[in-house]
């Protein structure tokens, strides 16, 4: 993958490991990258509640503490300087931190809709599902004539398994249900419905919204 030997072994957020990504081109061929008949445009996207939901997780539940022993967490060093009352109402639930989100633009956070240009929507060939990732990993691996070479097997522990083998759609779009149950109130829900209402209106990402329990 673009000669590099050790790309399967770093992660691409944290530690340069060669592969390019699209910001590492100039605006004119990234541009044309995306319009090209010759490249294959692939997105991954993921269901916006369970997205926001995560994001709370990791990013307001989790609680640091920084070198003064002082409480800390992700959004408050991105959005509100590291104020203690930020902290505690960020990290104490979902609804604290969506209010600092809402008004703080965070790409862990932030509608999937923003990310993509619509200029270049109609160019996107492959839309692929968090939920569904083993699948439909290995539908586009197919789809480029890539399946065998980089996912059929070399990975895991033992980098012997196939690529996202230990993904269970079923189970993981139960266990995702069973968490929006539990952090996220019906009224906060209807209120995440209308802060992602780009996401779930975006034909090409076919997000179903959220049903309302009986």
């Amino acid at each position: 993958m673009m000669g590099q030997k050790d790309w399967r072994t770093k992660d691409v957020n944290a530690v340069p490991n060669g592969i390019k990504r699209l910001v590492d081109y100039s605006i004119e061929q990234a541009s044309e990258y995306m319009a090209s008949p010759e490249w294959t445009r692939a997105i991954f996207v993921r269901d916006p509640l369970e997205r926001f939901l995560s994001a709370y997780l990791d990013k307001g539940a989790r609680i640091t503490k920084t070198q003064q022993g002082r409480r800390s967490n992700f959004i408050s060093k991105q959005c509100c300087k590291r104020s203690p009352r930020c902290v505690n109402q960020t990290s104490s639930s979902p609804e604290g931190f969506f209010k600092i989100a809402k008004r703080c633009r965070n790409n862990h956070w932030n509608p999937q809709s923003s990310k993509i240009s619509p200029k270049f929507l109609d160019h996107i060939d492959f839309v692929g599902q968090f939920s569904n990732i083993m699948q439909d990993s290995e539908r586009l691996l197919r789809q480029i004539g890539a399946w065998e070479e980089f996912g059929r097997s070399g990975w895991g522990e033992n980098k012997a398994e196939r690529i996202f083998n230990s993904s269970d759609g079923r189970s993981h779009a139960t266990h995702a249900k069973e968490k929006l149950r539990k952090y996220l109130s019906p009224s906060l829900q209807t209120q995440l419905v209308e802060f992602y209402y780009e996401d779930y209106e975006n034909s090409l990402f076919n997000f179903s919204l959220p049903k309302s329990d009986p």
